[in-house]
């Protein structure tokens, strides 16, 4: 029984080291962005709300606040 717990506890700290190293980052997109996934820096597509999984090394995502924003322009006084 106990050599189960070692074998246990050791593919455990394996998966976690093996996790911390890997080249897997976690995206989270909210609901008012669209993000841009570009992979070797082309463009290769847009991302709605959500998570997602990326790989590093290849891949880079941009996150586009999509918000409507409202700004105040002057009027005009005098048109000619």
């Amino acid at each position: 029984m106990l050599e189960w717990f070692g074998i246990v506890v050791v593919t455990t700290v394996l998966l976690v080291i093996l996790v911390r190293k890997s080249p897997l980052k976690r995206v989270i997109v909210y609901e008012h962005q669209k993000a841009l996934r570009y992979r070797k820096g082309r463009y290769a597509g847009t991302l709605g709300p959500g998570q997602y999984w990326i790989i590093t090394s290849s891949s880079s995502i941009v996150p586009v606040d999509v918000r409507t924003e409202f700004i105040t322009i002057q009027g005009q006084d005098v048109l000619s």
